[in-house]
């Protein structure tokens, strides 16, 4: 079909044919009346064009899926080498039914191209409203590493002024990253011990402040929007007994505030003439913001080897990318399991953490319940926090399993390369894919809980004892 302005692909074959016996002509618009005719006569004998041309585009479509798909393969075959992401391979077992509805969906994704558009940040995947405007988590390792400088001066900051604790003033989203990587790393050797306040009990707020040396702490004030009730209480009582304790002029210079910009704590900040201020971004929301400001102040703060951090998440982030096949992407197979679960009335998930990241089922709790509970189906109310009981150490887990001796997500059940060191990669990436896709798979389709336990489980081998505390920057 040639005719005057159009462009088409013909493949191989047909372009043999045509230079052997084909004639250059303008063959779209010849005999247009006797093609009428045909195309009249067509459902009268019951043949819809329109099931045809379907049929013909839905069967080209997976033809381009198909070989896209192959190139991928063949592309992340020829490229293993050192530079090529080190994450274990991760492992599911399902019951049959849901193990189809997870092909299907797997299926979905990869035809209609879902993982290159979550990466384009197209809202369409949701409802196609301001989703777009909160997916800036996507691209959060590559800007910290671009200004980790700024990470390193704040530390070689905390370190050289005489600080003996931090204290962030926080609550939920802000301060979830900071308590995790308190509990995982605990104090690193020549940095000031980190301590993170959530709670308005005025118990707990005196409990703190009898753990600190007032003259001798950096306070952190987290919040995103700068007018959360609970950090601007904090920072209000915490700045008056800290001009009690060293006097007014020198009061500012103990506080630090994390903001997005504009906000109302960044002209208080300002005002009071704080030590620093670092901004957040818009587009993350509080608990997607680990890997920000408000999750990487603190942890340069504290002592972590925050380069190493990012370089280590960046692994994982590179396995979630667009390119890589739908059946080999961990954030997008866990993702889809998810969503697809919840969907089928599974609104319930267990997180069994190792013992020596224990502490991340809490971040994870609020990830999984708060994010994905907005429309819908809640998928989260139940995270286990404890290690598994020591007569199942050893054994396979039936239950979602993070960080034995291996980088978590990607589980396995053999010991990764890396047995040795544990591993927090998952502390910030890619729980918040998984948490997106399932979301984009389940929102707006609340479903009754289902009355049969889930049998369905991402299995690994689980630790054989308690580990001790992590080395600091792994």
């Amino acid at each position: 079909m040639i005719g005057k302005d159009t462009v088409n692909t013909i493949p191989p074959a047909t372009f043999d044919a045509f230079r052997d016996h084909g004639k250059l002509r303008n063959s779209l618009t010849e005999n247009l009346a006797a093609a009428k005719e045909t195309m009249e006569t067509l459902p009268k004998v019951g043949i819809s064009m329109k099931e045809v041309t379907d049929k013909l585009t839905n069967d080209g479509v997976k033809l381009f899926a198909d070989a896209f798909d192959q190139l991928l393969a063949a592309v992340e075959k020829s490229s293993k080498s050192a530079t090529t992401p080190r994450v274990s391979r991760q492992t599911h077992t399902l019951p049959k039914e849901l193990a189809a509805a997870v092909k299907t969906a797997a299926d979905d994704w990869r035809a209609n191209g879902k993982v290159r558009r979550l990466w384009q940040r197209d809202a369409s995947l949701w409802t196609g409203a301001d989703e777009a405007n909160w997916l800036g988590w996507l691209g959060i390792t590559d800007d910290q590493l671009a200004h980790n400088d700024n990470l390193r001066k704040l530390a070689d900051d905390a370190k050289s002024g005489g600080f003996a604790h931090v204290l962030v003033l926080g609550m939920g989203g802000s301060s979830l990253c900071p308590e995790v990587l308190r509990l995982t790393y605990g104090k690193i050797a020549g940095y000031p011990e980190l301590h993170v306040l959530d709670s308005t009990d005025p118990a707990q707020v005196k409990s703190f402040e009898s753990k600190i040396d007032l003259a001798k702490t950096l306070f952190i004030v987290s919040s995103k929007s700068g007018s959360t009730l609970e950090p601007n209480i904090f920072k209000q009582y915490f700045f008056e007994r800290v001009k009690q304790t060293v006097g007014a002029d020198k009061a500012g210079s103990r506080f630090l505030a994390i903001t997005d910009p504009g906000s109302k704590l960044q002209q208080v900040a300002e005002g009071d003439k704080f030590r620093h201020i670092f901004f957040g971004l818009p587009s993350i929301g509080g608990r997607y913001s680990a890997l920000s400001n408000f999750g990487l102040v603190p942890a340069a703060v504290m002592g972590l080897d925050t380069k190493k951090f990012l370089d280590r998440t960046e692994e994982m982030v590179q396995a979630c990318a667009s390119c890589v096949p739908v059946e080999e992407n961990p954030g997008v197979v866990l993702g889809l399991i998810l969503g697809t679960a919840a969907k089928a009335g599974r609104d319930k998930a267990t997180v069994v953490a190792s013992p020596g990241i224990s502490d991340l089922g809490a971040w994870l709790e609020q990830l999984l319940a708060e994010s994905t509970g907005k429309q819908g189906t809640e998928l989260s109310r139940s995270t286990a926090k404890p290690s598994m009981p020591q007569r199942y150490m050893g054994t396979t887990a039936s239950l979602p399993t993070c960080g034995s001796n291996r980088p978590p997500m990607r589980s396995r059940t053999r010991k990764s390369p890396r047995s040795k060191k544990r591993d927090t990669r998952c502390c910030g990436s890619p729980w918040p894919t998984p948490t997106t896709w399932d979301r984009s798979s389940s929102a707006g389709r609340s479903q009754p809980p289902s009355q049969v336990p889930s049998s369905a489980s991402i299995r690994s081998i689980s630790p054989t004892s308690k580990p001790a505390r992590l080395p600091p920057g792994i």
